[in-house]
């Protein structure tokens, strides 16, 4: 897949779209927010833990300057983000802000797959983060940089003119080619094994939540989760619940529509396969599904990321 479609280095008018930018909202299932809906969004903000995972189909930049390190869960992966570092991923994955001291700020850009996907970067950054990997970066110099850019992208994400827009994505194309990792959290989601089992002295719940994590393709029952870190089921959907603030099920289908996501981008496999890959066995409910979270039928969201990426290939 070209993620260089270009005209002269001119981004498309299509991309350049403010109903491309600017855009916030948030699907409540009950008292759990379990999706966040943002465009290419930038802020600065204080911020508070959150009591429940939540996902979003952005793929999200984000940095905590100030104080002690703040804690996140990434997936089945829990991680200390120190006040140096900045870290990248795709925010389909499901997410927790777990803690974070007191006056922090939260330094951070949303950004569509179907943007990201159209800059002009390379093919190792966009296949790690399009994998489900967290990039971690420590680098002061664009740190410097960083804490000067986001006010700016902050007014340019808000501005109806499309020269700005542009301007913006050639900055945020910029950082992005600058992004320094060294490290990531841990393997990506994909490929994993044809089934996990966790040893018996491993955390309860965090068994629980790798136990989904690397089984969710498949047919899982919650008396399979249960028995895996060797626990009554009615025990598991409380634990589960109180840890997550979502509740098995929910978890089961976010991870599901996130690697469907990922085969619509990545592949051209058809839908039905997609479906039966990412663990539905309903084609009606990889559609409910698939239309909730990321607001989209599976082909439409398949076929307006291509027609964003794509451009004329002028010499």
């Amino acid at each position: 897949m070209c993620h260089k479609a270009r005209v002269r280095g001119i981004f498309k008018s299509s991309i350049l779209e403010k109903r491309n930018f600017l855009h916030y909202s948030k699907v409540v299932t009950g008292k759990n927010i379990v999706d966040f809906k943002f465009g290419l969004f930038c802020d600065i903000v204080h911020v508070q833990s959150y009591d429940c995972l939540h996902r979003h189909n952005e793929v999200e930049i984000l940095f905590f300057p100030k104080n002690n390190p703040v804690t996140i869960r990434f997936g089945a992966k829990i991680i200390d983000l120190l006040p140096d570092q900045t870290v990248l991923f795709w925010g389909a994955i499901p997410h927790q802000l777990v803690s974070i001291p007191q006056d922090n700020l939260q330094y951070w850009v949303a950004i569509p797959p179907e943007i990201f996907l159209y800059l002009d970067l390379s093919v190792s950054l966009v296949r790690d983060v399009m994998d489900g990997r967290v990039l971690i970066e420590t680098n002061k110099d664009l740190r410097q940089m960083d804490l000067a850019e986001y006010p700016i992208w902050m007014r340019e994400t808000k501005s109806d003119l499309a020269e700005t827009r542009r301007t913006m994505l050639l900055s945020l194309e910029a950082r992005l080619r600058r992004f320094a990792y060294q490290a990531t959290t841990t393997d990506s989601l994909n490929p994993l094994p044809e089934k996990h089992l966790l040893p018996k002295d491993k955390n309860v719940f965090q068994g629980m939540y790798d136990y989904i994590t690397f089984n969710f393709r498949n047919q899982i029952r919650i008396d399979d989760i249960a028995e895996a870190v060797g626990i009554h089921p009615n025990y598991a959907i409380s634990l589960f619940k109180s840890k997550c603030g979502i509740n098995i099920v929910n978890l089961i289908t976010m991870l599901r529509v996130y690697e469907a996501q990922r085969l619509l981008l990545t592949t051209d496999q058809k839908i039905i396969d997609v479906a039966m890959d990412s663990g539905f066995s309903s084609m009606s409910n990889f559609y409910k599904s698939f239309n909730r979270l990321c607001g989209k039928k599976p082909h439409e969201y398949r076929h307006f990321s291509d027609s964003m990426r794509t451009a004329p290939n002028l010499q």
